[in-house]
């Protein structure tokens, strides 16, 4: 890139880092020099926004929709939900997912389980909801 400024993408992860300064004035030669940074570009950190019902019938499918942003730019990947031992999967769209958890046949409280599994360039992340089921009528 070239120009008076530059913002370090998701995609310069693990990649060096340098800049080529030219400087020149009237009446005198053009000078150049380069720069390198001690280190490689760091993976973007994320944010993980879920939104679950908090109560759903037994035997039903709730839905959960979510999202993953990050000031850098549109993340990319996929999300992992796992509960009571099943997994679903899903890959983000602008940001964004929603899926449909697995059938639970038991009332009662259900952790789940939700994990950004990011491309190169972002950081994972994790967090966790519960979900109550309540007995159909």
């Amino acid at each position: 890139a070239s120009g008076p400024t530059y913002r370090v993408a998701p995609g310069d992860v693990g990649k060096p880092i340098g800049v080529l300064i030219t400087g020149t004035l009237a009446g005198h030669a053009a000078a150049t020099t380069t720069a390198s940074a001690s280190g490689a570009a760091q993976a973007a950190p994320v944010t993980l926004s879920v939104h679950a019902p908090k109560k759903v019938r037994v035997g039903r499918r709730a839905k959960v929709a979510i999202s993953v942003t990050s000031a850098a730019s549109t993340p990319q990947g996929s999300v992992k939900v796992t509960m009571g031992g099943q997994r679903v999967t899903g890959q983000l769209v602008n940001g964004k997912v929603k899926l449909r958890l697995p059938k639970v046949t038991k009332a009662g409280k259900q952790k789940v389980v939700l994990s950004f599994e990011p491309v190169t360039g972002w950081t994972p992340a994790t967090t966790t909801v519960k979900v109550r089921y309540t007995p159909s009528r």
